[in-house]
């Protein structure tokens, strides 16, 4: 008989490295602990136009038609304002990123934020899932020699959404901000909270007459 078959088995020992939730929990520690913005790009995601600026510095905000369209006969994709260089009747397959105020063609609404960040001037990551995605090689800015001004690792961003946005959304929305943007930090507010900020009053009423959708909501202030 062999020696070893009246011997204790050995213990195993612990990995050390770390699990699924111990890593996200680094993750986010790491992300809350993101220096203070220098800047901050306020969105109105609207069903027709997108309006956008950069809080402090854009006293008026600049907007653009919140849909991509294809030329006829090409593959050409013209995204946002682009679509003003031509006559509508060249237009073909234009494509709407909201329907009702709520986003339903995530896709299509990546590609006008783009066309958002590269009309301020701000870098857009060439190295993410997005990028390859849609072909992204070089922004405009680059192509231009025109340096970008702004860097979104020191930007955040806050976006209008519509209430009772689904989460699945938001949560798209937000990883997509973070993720293939490089921002450091991003917010979501919806548009009734936005509009009863100014107001002295208590309660009141919001109603937003979007171009798809009219939302009434009643806000209460603590």
């Amino acid at each position: 008989m062999s020696s070893d078959a009246g011997s204790k088995p050995k213990k195993r020992k612990r990995s050390t490295t770390p699990t699924t939730k111990e890593s996200t929990k680094k993750k986010s520690i790491k992300s809350a602990s993101a220096p203070v913005p220098t800047n901050v790009l306020l969105i109105d995601n609207g069903g027709d136009t997108l309006k956008y600026g950069i809080l402090g510095l854009h006293k008026n905000p600049e907007s653009m038609p919140n849909i991509t369209a294809r030329l006829r006969h090409q593959l050409t994709v013209l995204v946002g304002d682009e679509i003003h260089s031509v006559q509508p009747t060249q237009l073909v397959n234009t494509t709407r990123s909201l329907e009702r105020g709520c986003i339903t063609n995530l896709g299509n609404q990546v590609q006008v934020w783009k066309r958002v960040l590269e009309k301020l001037r701000i870098q857009v990551p060439v190295r993410t899932e997005a990028a390859e995605a849609f072909g992204w090689k070089l922004s405009r800015q680059t192509a231009n020699k025109k340096a970008p001004l702004y860097f979104p690792q020191q930007m955040a961003v806050v976006i209008m959404v519509c209430p009772l946005c689904p989460r699945s959304i938001m949560e798209q929305v937000i990883s997509i901000w973070f993720n293939d943007f490089g921002f450091s930090h991003v917010g979501l507010l919806t548009t009734s909270a936005f509009g009863a900020v100014p107001t002295s009053t208590e309660c009141c009423c919001v109603v937003d007459m979007g171009w798809s959708a009219t939302q009434v909501v009643p806000t209460y202030q603590q």
